[in-house]
């Protein structure tokens, strides 16, 4: 089975779901769904741009499952 990398960034907003929560998530229900969650990375963007969010940080979620399930669940 390949090695999927799901990364997601800019999902901040005034109402919540902030991107290392939405990454904590999206690993909780892949594993649910039976994929074997390798690793989640914090992945530090550049601290010098203007037009940021606080951390300023993507994030990043190694699993053992086929691509087209890991969409289907990340939807």
């Amino acid at each position: 089975m390949p090695v999927t990398v799901v990364a997601v960034d800019d999902t901040d907003s005034r109402d919540g779901m902030c991107t290392t929560y939405l990454a904590a998530r999206l690993a909780a229900r892949l594993a649910d769904a039976g994929a074997r969650v390798e690793r989640c990375l914090l992945v530090r963007c550049n601290p010098a741009v203007a037009a940021k969010t606080r951390g300023n940080a993507a994030c990043a979620v190694q699993a053992d499952v086929d691509p087209t399930a890991a969409r289907r669940v990340g939807r």
